[in-house]
């Protein structure tokens, strides 16, 4: 095999490489342009529906509570990541956090 075709058969082998690369951004990108789309149709479903009439509610007396909230008992989980858990369940569930008591947050591997 001289200089010639050993130079073609690397270029020709560089060339598959690149465009395989260039497939994979472009089914990648593809993806992506999917997801948004979908996750866009999402809120305009919600948007639809009828507002509250009165959506902030004033509590009248919060003194009266009897329940004190204990300790949160982490379990190999950090207080970042068990923030952002008890953030997402408020906000998945409507509740607001100060009327969720977490009792405890472990990590299910």
């Amino acid at each position: 095999m001289d200089i010639i075709n050993s130079l073609f058969t690397s270029l020709f082998g560089i060339s598959v490489v690149f465009a395989v690369l260039v497939a994979l951004i472009l089914l990648i990108y593809g993806q992506s342009l999917v997801m948004k789309s979908m996750h866009r149709v999402k809120p305009a479903a919600a948007a639809s529906e009828p507002a509250p009439s009165n959506p902030v509610t004033v509590d009248p007396a919060p003194a009266a509570r009897t329940t004190v909230p204990g300790k949160l008992e982490l379990v190999g989980i950090d207080e970042k990541t068990a923030a952002l858990v008890m953030a997402i369940i408020c906000d998945e569930s409507g509740i607001p956090a100060n009327e969720l008591i977490f009792k405890s947050i472990r990590e299910i591997a």
